[in-house]
């Protein structure tokens, strides 16, 4: 699980937390839990929930979603979520809106853990980044060229392949309707 912890100073802390429904206080920072704010139209609730998420502009030390403060606390170990097609993600959202977290990483699919034909280092049991070679799905549609090391054909990198897109709205999509952040990662280091 990963929590972000930011530093609130003392000037705009008692301000920032009004809108808090509990704070926790702790040496370096303060987590924070918040709540709506009570009185507000539907159509103003409406407009504020289609905004991106955006530094908040009285402390550029935390986030404003949806027209809130708010911390981004999440369990980030389901990276493959979207490129592995036997991740059951509505799950996934549901179990990180059960459990009051809203923030989730996502890797595009052009970064995957080895499959265990790939000589697999990793050593991890149903790894999302690691799915079975007929079970991974890209930005990328697949070509007529065998070869693939994991498995199948290769990729043609001049041609987007629609189903991962459509995989990719609809988790976005369902983040949202749970109020999850979603951070896609386009690029990997490893």
């Amino acid at each position: 699980m990963s929590v972000v912890l930011m530093q609130i100073n003392s000037v705009n802390r008692r301000a920032f937390l009004a809108g808090a429904t509990r704070a926790v206080v702790g040496t370096g920072g303060i987590l924070v839990a918040l709540r709506g704010s009570p009185g507000q139209s539907a159509e103003r609730v409406a407009a504020v929930s289609r905004q991106p998420i955006r530094l908040h502009p009285d402390n550029p030390h935390y986030f404003l979603f949806r027209g809130k403060s708010t911390v981004l606390i999440g369990a980030n170990e389901h990276y493959g979520a979207v490129l592995n097609l036997d991740f059951d993600y509505v799950k996934y959202l549901n179990t990180l809106q059960a459990q009051g977290l809203n923030y989730t990483r996502i890797f595009s699919g052009n970064y995957i853990e080895p499959y265990v034909n790939m000589g697999s280092h990793w050593n991890i049991e149903e790894n999302t980044l690691g799915p079975a070679s007929t079970r991974f799905i890209c930005p990328w549609a697949r070509s007529r060229t065998p070869g693939f090391e994991g498995g199948g054909n290769k990729f043609d990198l001049s041609q987007f392949d629609p189903e991962y897109f459509t995989r990719l709205k609809d988790f976005v999509s369902k983040a949202g309707e749970r109020g999850v952040v979603v951070e896609l990662v386009f690029f990997c280091l490893f």
